[in-house]
């Protein structure tokens, strides 16, 4: 197997600040004030979820609901609006919480970056089920915004972990200012990499002088598919950074992208046993601080 096949090059790996780690998502975005009509809606949207969640007999009593950003319909990105009308939602379920509870927006955000999870992946329910899971959350809240020919905008949302999926919908008269947030993108979720110190005696694949031999892969199997992610249909990457050695093996790893499912672990053991050709300096054996990348997709 080629090693262009698992390894992708990056120009540089990007330093972070654990001050730009903890930043809120909801600092990034232009201060909003959703007009009267939309809230209403929500609020009744609200109501309506309240009511189903008590209806369902829980185990925990109390159960936890998480509320993910809305997707739009149309090309499912996560728009200004999204999060918006998700922050909106999730306030105005908090507000009707007798038997239930709602997980703090920020504590979704931090996670989704932490392990950097995008929007994308969410959309899968498989996988918004295992977020819920590792956040202890019972129920989870997902919706899509669509804009209809007569110009009202459409919100479906789904409710989904406490036995069938249930739907609800409410129609929003949209203004000027929702359809420019409705067309503008949400700052991302995903974080750079971590920065990674120095490593004494230990190079850059950039650095002046080093080269890697073409066809350096001698065994690099491909990590194993989870049952879970097998389960979900999941198609994603894990990304790291690791040392390769003088003896041809990776050591030293760092997570630059986490991927759901067990899958992050499944790919550090896999490269663990991997072996290359070195990589040189001046036509010498040295260790070298490099990207990996290994990629999961079912056909």
């Amino acid at each position: 197997m080629s090693l262009s096949t698992w390894l992708r090059l990056f120009s540089y790996l990007i330093p972070i600040s654990i001050l730009a780690i903890a930043r809120s998502v909801s600092a990034q975005l232009p201060q909003t004030k959703l007009p009267e009509d939309p809230c209403v809606q929500l609020e009744a949207c609200a109501d309506r979820i309240a009511n189903h969640i008590r209806s369902v007999k829980t185990e925990p009593l109390r159960p936890l609901v998480m509320v993910l950003d809305f997707s739009n319909h149309n090309g499912y990105k996560r728009s200004i609006l999204g999060v918006a009308f998700a922050d909106r939602l999730a306030e105005s379920l908090g507000s009707r919480g007798a038997g239930f509870q709602v997980l703090d927006r920020e504590d979704i955000h931090r996670y989704l970056r932490k392990h950097w999870l995008d929007d994308e992946e969410l959309r899968n329910s498989e996988v918004a089920n295992w977020l819920a899971d590792q956040l202890h959350a019972a129920a989870t809240v997902q919706a899509s915004l669509e804009i209809l020919p007569d110009g009202q905008l459409k919100v479906l949302i789904k409710v989904f972990g406490l036995g069938p999926a249930w739907f609800t919908e409410g129609r929003i008269g949209l203004t000027e200012d929702m359809r420019s947030m409705f067309e503008e993108t949400a700052p991302g979720l995903e974080r750079p990499p971590d920065e990674i110190g120095p490593e004494p005696g230990v190079f850059g694949l950039h650095d002046e002088g080093v080269s890697m031999p073409a066809s350096a892969c001698i065994y690099c199997p491909a990590p194993e598919y989870t049952d879970l992610a097998r389960k979900a249909k999941y198609s994603g990457t894990v990304k790291l950074s690791a040392v390769l050695g003088v003896d041809g093996r990776l050591s030293a790893i760092k997570v630059v992208k986490f991927a759901p499912f067990d899958l992050t672990q499944q790919s550090i053991e896999m490269v663990l046993n991997w072996k290359f050709k070195p990589c040189q300096k001046d036509g010498k054996p040295v260790p070298v601080r490099m990207p990996v990348e290994t990629t999961f997709r079912l056909y």
